[in-house]
């Protein structure tokens, strides 16, 4: 496949569901780089794009089952027009609140040495859009990078 049909190419929804444990993220960042680059991202959107789905998996492993192997996470990709999308879904029962998670100040992260909390930055940073829906059932993020041509 040609590389502007590669990106104009609709990709319907694939998804996978694994283990809520740190040992499976090579798997999800494989998943996701294969699948990416087969619709057309370049070399730094797939790296973009691994870094986000680690940040957010490990962020669903350590404060939605707070560490619980024995759930599931649900990574789900799908590519339509121009844009890229990564949703990971998971049931726990902690409900996460975007706005009350405001940007840190680089500055004062690095003056004391901080070790963590910077995945949400870090999402917001690399993809061209991060939202967060939760109901009483599951708790989802997507990632969305726009696919240049």
């Amino acid at each position: 496949m040609k590389d502007a049909e590669a990106n104009s190419t609709p990709l319907k929804p694939i998804t996978v569901s694994l283990p809520s444990d740190v040992n499976y993220l090579d798997i999800a960042r494989s998943f996701v780089a294969d699948i990416a680059g087969k619709v057309g991202l370049n070399p730094s959107e797939i790296h973009d794009l691994q870094l986000a789905v680690t940040e957010a998996v490990t962020n669903v492993i350590e404060h939605s089952y707070a560490g619980d192997a024995d759930q599931r996470i649900e990574l789900a990709i799908e590519k339509d027009g121009e844009c890229f999308v990564v949703a990971i879904t998971d049931s726990g029962q902690v409900r996460f609140d975007p706005a009350s998670h405001p940007d840190p100040d680089l500055k004062e992260y690095v003056t004391q040495c901080r070790v963590g909390g910077l995945g949400l930055f870090l999402m917001r940073k690399l993809m061209d859009q991060v939202e967060f829906t939760s109901d009483e059932r599951y708790n989802r993020v997507k990632l969305v990078k726009r696919v240049k041509s």
